[in-house]
């Protein structure tokens, strides 16, 4: 088994599509790199912390950290409430984006399927000093499923529309993803992950982003009794 997830791995990183998303040449590889961190410090309470560091132009050059700080929070069985603010530091300028939402979770059999509403508030205060700050709106949905194949490995996989309010269209983006997570030991997970995002925020032409993504994750665990 860790021959094969170290497979999918190199297969992920390896895999090379054409140049930086321009008019001339809309798509590019990117890169996402990401440690985060949760807990559950209460009942019914979670929270998370996450550091990520992405990459453009066929995984080439730096485009900016990720940081983001969230909270949810059990309201009913299956029904949690979500909240998270993110800082974006970015070759723009810098990104403040606001998330208020829900997750919603079924199991049949040993399959989980989740729903996932968001809106989001993004202010981005631009390096440029001529150049005004701008506030968008986006209401997101997340449709996903995840399936456990053995003890330490779970395959999953979500589509994800995105909606601009007053955006140039109806669907700003589009991502769709597929994944596997590696449990490591009782604390810390592998995720290695393809997401597919065209993007339709151009109003003369469309962007597509293929984007290779690897995590780690750890969980703050309580002591075993006994």
């Amino acid at each position: 088994m860790h021959k094969t997830v170290i497979g999918i791995i190199c297969i992920l990183f390896y895999t090379r599509v054409a140049g930086q998303a321009t008019y001339d040449d809309p798509v590019d590889m990117q890169g996402w790199y990401a440690l985060s961190f949760n807990c559950a410090p209460a009942k019914k309470w979670k929270l998370e912390a996450d550091y990520q560091y992405r990459t453009i132009n066929n995984l080439n050059t730096y485009n900016g950290s990720y940081i983001s700080l969230g909270a949810s929070r059990k309201v009913v069985k299956k029904l949690d409430l979500l909240a998270e603010y993110r800082l974006a530091l970015v070759s723009k300028g810098i990104y403040h984006r606001g998330s208020f939402g829900f997750q919603y979770d079924v199991d049949i059999k040993k399959w989980e399927f989740g729903l996932r509403g968001l809106f989001q508030n993004q202010v981005q205060d631009f390096d440029d000093t001529a150049k005004p700050n701008e506030s968008s709106g986006y209401v997101r949905f997340r449709f996903g499923v995840k399936y456990p194949v053995s003890k330490n490995v779970t395959l999953y996989g979500s589509v994800e529309p995105i909606f601009k309010i007053n955006g140039i269209f109806i669907t700003d983006n589009w991502r769709d993803q597929i994944g596997i997570k590696y449990k490591i030991n009782r604390n810390w997970k592998l995720d290695a992950f393809y997401l597919y995002r065209p993007d339709y925020a151009k109003r003369t032409y469309n962007r597509y982003f293929h984007i290779l993504g690897l995590g780690l994750e750890y969980t703050l665990k309580g002591r075993k009794k006994g």
